[in-house]
C-alpha cells in the first residue's frame, strides 16, 4: 500500500539509526525478538559486514531451534548474497557440520534442504536422505520424501529418483509407516489438502510426479503393480500413467484407423511435434522430416491409430490415449528420444448422414487434434499448442 512503501522509504532513509538497536536485539533473551532482530539485519545486510558471522554464531550457538532454522535460511538468502560471496567456501562446511552434529531434527531439516539446493549432488546430502527414509522415525521419514520432491519439475536432481526406485525395491520398505502430505500434488493424484498416507503410498506419488523424468523407474512401478497392494494399487496406477504419459489399457476408440494429414496450425517459434531426422538412405518411406500434406509431387502423410500406437508408416512415434481422470487425452511423443509429454482434446467433424437413422452418429469428415507439450506434471504447459487436422482414410 502507498502508506506501507512510504513507511518503507523512511525506513530505508535512517535505516543506519537502527542498527545499534538490531545488534543489541540480537542479543536478547527472547527468543521471538532475537529471531526478528536478525530478519532485520538481513533486510541492511549491504550496510553491515559483520551479518554472516552473527548469522553463523546463531546457527552454531543460539539455544533456540527456530531461530537456527531461521539463520540457516538468511544465511542463504539473496538479501545476503553480496555479503556472503566471499564467505561462501565457508557456508557448505558449516551447513554439513550443524547436519551432522546439531540436537534438533528441524535445524537439520533445514541445514540438509538448503544444502541439497545447493549442492544436490553432495554425498552426505545423498546419504542422509536415505538414511532418513529408512528410519523408524516417521518425522524423519516425511521429511525425507519432502526433499526428493523438491526438484522434480525441472529433474535436475536424478539422485532422488533413484532414492526412490532403491527404498520401493524392498516390498516391506514404508507400508507400516505414516506421513503426513502436505505437497500440492491434488490435481494428479486427488489429494485434497493434508491427509494422512503410508510411506510407501507417499514415494509413490513423489515418484509420479517426476513424470518424464522417471521412465528409467518405470520396470520398480511395473512390479509394484505386479503386487496388487490394495494399499498402494490406485497410487501405483496414477504414477504409470504419469511416468509413462500416457495410459495403454486407454486407446480412443473414435481415431482406430488410418488417417490423412490435411493441416497443422502452430506458433512460428515453436519445432513441429511430428518431426523426424533422415537417415542414411534418405527419408523413411512415406516419411518427410515432418508430417507431410498433400502436393503435385507426393501424396499427403497418412498416419494409422492402432490400439494406443500413432503410427507413420512402420514407425511408431507415438502413444495416445484417454486421460484416466478427464475427458482429454494424453500423449507420449519420442520422436527424438526425449520422451515428451502431451495432453490435448480432439473433435470429430462430420456432415450428417442423407438417410435419417435415430440415433446414427455422422461420419466423421474431419478430426482435429489440438495438443499441447507438457513442461511439468502440474498441466502446466509451454507455448506450443498445435492444432492438427485429418480426414479419415476412405476405404
Amino acid at each position: 500500500t502507498p502508506d506501507q512503501t512510504e513507511a518503507n522509504a523512511w525506513f530505508r532513509s535512517y535505516d543506519k539509526l537502527f542498527y545499534p538497536a538490531f545488534e543489541a536485539a540480537s542479543q536478547d533473551t527472547s527468543e521471538a525478538i532475537r529471531m526478528f532482530a536478525l530478519i532485520a539485519l538481513t533486510g541492511l545486510a549491504p550496510h553491515d559486514s559483520q551479518l554472516p558471522l552473527r548469522l553463523t554464531t546463531a546457527v552454531e550457538t543460539d539455544p533456540s531451534t527456530q531461530v537456527r532454522c531461521v539463520a540457516i535460511h538468511l544465511l542463504c538468502s539473496k538479501e545476503l548474497a553480496s555479503a556472503i560471496e566471499t564467505q561462501s567456501a565457508e557456508l557448505q562446511p558449516l551447513l554439513m557440520t550443524t547436519l551432522e552434529a546439531d540436537s534438533s531434527l528441524d535445524v537439520k531439516y533445514n541445514a540438509l534442504e538448503v544444502l541439497l539446493k545447493s549442492d544436490p549432488g553432495n554425498d552426505l546430502v545423498h546419504s542422509t536422505i536415505l538414511q532418513w527414509a529408512k528410519s523408524d522415525v516417521g518425522q524423519k521419514v516425511e521429511y525425507a520424501l519432502k526433499l526428493m520432491l523438491l526438484n522434480q519439475q525441472t529433474g535436475d536432481r536424478p539422485q532422488s529418483i533413484d532414492e526412490l526406485v532403491e527404498l520401493l525395491s524392498d516390498s516391506e520398505w514404508g507400508v507400516a509407516k505414516t506421513v503426513t502430505d502436505r505437497i500440492s500434488s491434488e490435481h494428479i493424484f486427488g489429494v485434497m489438502g493434508s491427509r494422512k498416507l503410508l510411506a510407501r503410498q507417499h514415494a509413490i506419488q513423489t515418484l509420479g510426479q517426476y513424470a518424464a523424468h522417471a521412465h528409467r523407474a518405470l520396470p520398480t512401478l511395473e512390479a509394484e503393480l505386479a503386487r496388487n497392494n490394495k494399499d498402494t494399487l490406485s497410487f501405483t496406477t496414477k504414477a504409470l500413467d504419469s511416468v509413462r504419459g500416457y495410459c495403454p489399457d486407454r486407446p480412443i476408440d473414435q481415431l482406430q484407423g488410418q488417417w490423412e494429414f490435411v493441416s497443422v496450425n502452430r506458433p512460428n517459434s515453436t519445432t513441429a511435434f511430428f518431426d523426424f531426422p533422415l537417415h542414411d538412405g534418405g527419408v523413411y518411406p512415406a516419411m518427410g522430416r515432418e508430417l507431410r500434406t498433400a502436393s503435385h509431387q507426393l501424396p499427403a502423410s497418412i498416419i494409422t491409430v492402432s490400439g494406443t500406437q500413432l503410427k507413420l508408416g512402420d514407425r511408431v512415434f507415438a502413444e495416445i490415449s484417454h486421460h484416466r481422470q478427464s475427458a482429454g487425452f494424453v500423449m507420449l511423443l519420442d520422436p527424438d528420444g526425449k520422451k515428451r509429454h502431451c495432453n490435448g482434446r480432439y473433435e470429430l467433424k462430420g456432415s450428417p448422414s442423407p438417410e435419417y437413422k435415430p440415433n446414427a452418429a455422422p461420419a466423421p469428415e474431419l478430426l482435429i487434434l489440438e495438443v499441447c507439450e507438457l513442461r511439468n506434471d502440474s498441466d502446466t504447459t509451454q507455448a506450443t499448442k498445435q492444432t492438427l487436422e485429418f480426414r479419415p482414410v476412405k476405404k
